[in-house]
């Protein structure tokens, strides 16, 4: 391949990965100092090699390809065998589907599928938030023995990132204690304003590999549809769990 082809297409990556959403072929040419046919030749082989995908409506997204390059073996196995999973719980939901795992005390978004709504929250793969205050983070700790929770409190530091961040550890335990007891966590604003996470954890020999969730606009959410999306949330991990373990 030519270097000239290379940069090109390089170029069109790194516009689609700065937009975080989809872009049609004329918004690319828009973007882009390239022609039309040059940006639509380009992005046939990128969709050959499974790093563009052409969704509904003849836009183009990334693929996870590339993140999977620079993850490690776990994570780059934990998307491959939950990807289509997740895809279907994201396209049944149509909200924000999230796949994440512990590192030290923050949550690492392995998988993000954004949702087709206008007002959504914008989280790329690879982003990392304090356990405490996350949905993800909470499903996952909650799974682990209660005396390594006092250390990883002691990590995180518990430092409000909304008004709405629970930062006292009594408090914080009683949740988690809670977590555990019904099977999935919530937070309503307390990582981010206008919006609310469920999750669920991914448990193998009932220790949490991950968790999965789902990230909603407090305007499209109440407790009754939690509910719903907590069944859909337990029925996506218990397959999840189960493809790994026969992986």
């Amino acid at each position: 391949m030519e270097s000239t082809v290379l940069v090109k297409a390089f170029a069109i990556l790194e516009t689609l990965a700065a937009r975080r959403e989809p872009m049609s072929l004329a918004e690319l040419t828009e973007a882009l100092t390239l022609n039309k046919p040059t940006i639509h030749r380009i992005l046939q082989d990128l969709i050959a090699l499974d790093y563009v995908k052409r969704v509904s409506g003849g836009v183009y997204v990334l693929t996870n390809k590339l993140q999977r390059l620079s993850q490690d073996e776990t994570s780059s196995r934990l998307i491959e065998i939950g990807e289509d999973l997740l895809n279907e719980l994201h396209e049944y939901t149509n909200e924000t589907t999230n796949l994440g795992v512990l590192q030290q005390n923050k949550i690492s978004y392995l998988l993000v599928l954004e949702s087709p709504h206008p007002l959504r929250r914008v989280v790329g793969a690879g982003t990392m938030d304090p356990f405490y205050s996350t949905a993800l983070g909470r499903a996952i700790v909650s799974h682990l023995p209660e005396t390594q929770w006092p250390r990883l409190m002691r990590g995180a530091k518990l430092r409000p990132q909304t008004d709405n961040t629970i930062v006292d550890k009594e408090v914080l335990i009683d949740t988690l204690r809670t977590n555990l007891k019904q099977g999935y966590a919530d937070e309503w604003e307390e990582n981010d304003l206008g919006v609310m996470c469920v999750a669920v954890p991914v448990l193998v020999e009932k220790k949490p590999v991950a968790a999965i969730s789902l990230t909603v606009p407090l305007a499209r959410m109440d407790r009754t549809r939690e509910r719903e999306l907590v069944a859909t949330l337990k029925k996506t991990s218990a397959a999840f769990a189960k493809a790994i373990e026969d992986s």
